[in-house]
């Protein structure tokens, strides 16, 4: 299947450019322990039931929908205040644990975006399904950001319980506050649950791990979810090759606010950028496997330039992976000189790792492009590649493609 896409000159995003596991403890929640008293388990939590959706329509609403953006969520907005709506019970040291039950009917995953987060030293947070099939945490002080903001990765299932470990000497000095349940009605991670949408759409995908030969470009592409949107990018190298988390991306994946996107980012917009997430090695392990095995991820960013024209978004992640996860800092260059050949690597609909093969010289775009819902963008400031092998659809936005030599020439649009 041939399929003609356009890429933004990476030429467009550098002249702008403005100078997990999520990350956590491997510790489980106490609440899996012989440390907690049959009774303080077995207790009934106080449970925040979010209304029923009606998954039909929301994804007809979708296919109908007029956007660039691929949606896989709807926000619940909530005002969650866990500590003070949660069970707290008194462990025998004197030390509590406070627990919180919070469901929306028939979600494959659920997504929760805090206003107001920050850990006392010792403190723990972990998020788990009812059944223990599935644990995030511990996050501890580690996690906390001068914006106080945060956002903790996907849990599979319909209902999340939250668990807050606090010490003696920490008492009554945690902020846990949601602003956002976001129900995940696509099941773009691929959880084992029955009825749901899936990920990619089209057949013509390959799975990453299929073609040899662009190993650490592999390594640098990533599944950025922003509130209940995602796109894919990749995390770039600067020319002091000093380690920065920057990650390029599309613009149109934070521009979401609003029944039209107006290409210009308010406060709301950022916000959804501060409470980010960014998942790295969302891949097959071999070209037979359809599952991923060693799924990790960043929380918050700061958005630091963008243009809606080209459709290109740079972001700093407020920590950087850490190395025994295998980022790859992707090369780029900024020459206006027509690669020969290349690869596009993305995630479509969120799906594990795929790539686009062009085997032909990519061409100049010399006249206007007219978008959906984003500004018209002026001659000469992209290229043209129609891939020999693979496709591209919605999720795959903003990913990068590399030349013959590997390096990053712009990233895609129009996908």
């Amino acid at each position: 299947m041939r399929n003609p896409k356009l890429i933004i000159l990476i030429f467009s995003l550098i002249v702008n450019l403005k100078s997990y596991t999520q990350i956590s403890t491997a510790t489980p929640p106490l609440s899996y322990s012989s440390l907690i008293t049959d009774s303080i388990k077995n207790v009934a939590l106080p449970t925040i039931s979010l209304p029923k959706l009606n998954i039909d329509s929301l994804l007809i609403q979708d296919s109908l929908a007029n956007r660039e953006e691929f949606k896989f969520g709807f926000i619940h907005e909530v005002e969650i205040n866990f500590l003070e709506e949660g069970q707290w019970d008194t462990l025998i040291d004197g030390s509590r644990i406070c627990r919180l039950l919070i469901t929306s009917e028939d979600a494959a995953a659920l997504y929760l975006v805090y206003n107001n987060f920050w850990l006392p030293t010792g403190a723990t947070f972990h998020i788990y399904t009812p059944n223990q099939s599935m644990s995030i945490g511990a996050f501890t002080e580690e996690n906390n950001d001068v914006s106080n903001k945060f956002a903790t990765q996907l849990v599979a299932g319909d209902s999340s319980i939250l668990e807050y470990h606090e010490p003696i000497t920490g008492s009554g000095e945690a902020l846990i506050q949601i602003s956002q349940v976001i129900h995940d009605y696509k099941n773009i991670l691929g959880f084992p649950t029955e009825g749901f949408h899936g990920n990619a759409d089209l057949p013509c995908h390959i799975n990453a791990a299929c073609i040899s030969g662009w190993e650490n470009e592999k390594r640098s592409v990533g599944l950025i979810v922003v509130g209940s949107s995602l796109c894919s990018g990749a995390m770039i190298g600067n020319t002091n090759n000093d380690g920065t988390p920057y990650f390029l991306t599309a613009f149109h994946c934070f521009d979401v606010a609003g029944v039209v996107a107006d290409g210009v980012l308010d406060n709301d917009e950022l916000n959804n950028a501060n409470s980010s997430l960014v998942y790295f090695n969302h891949e097959a392990g071999n070209c037979g496997d359809n599952t991923y095995h060693n799924l990790h991820s960043l929380a918050g960013c700061v958005y630091l330039s963008g243009s809606p024209n080209t459709d290109f978004a740079l972001v700093r992640f407020n920590s950087s992976p850490p190395p025994e996860w295998g980022v790859h800092y992707a090369g780029w260059s900024r020459e206006i000189v027509p690669a020969n050949s290349g690869a596009g690597i993305h995630h479509p609909g969120g799906d594990i790792k795929k790539i686009s093969i062009e085997n032909d010289p990519v061409s100049n775009v010399p006249y206007t492009l007219n978008w959906l819902d984003s500004p018209s963008t002026p001659p000469n400031t992209h290229w043209q590649l129609n891939y020999d092998q693979g496709v591209t659809e919605g999720g795959s936005s903003g990913s990068p493609f590399f030349n013959e030599n590997g390096m990053i020439v712009g990233q895609l649009h129009g996908g």
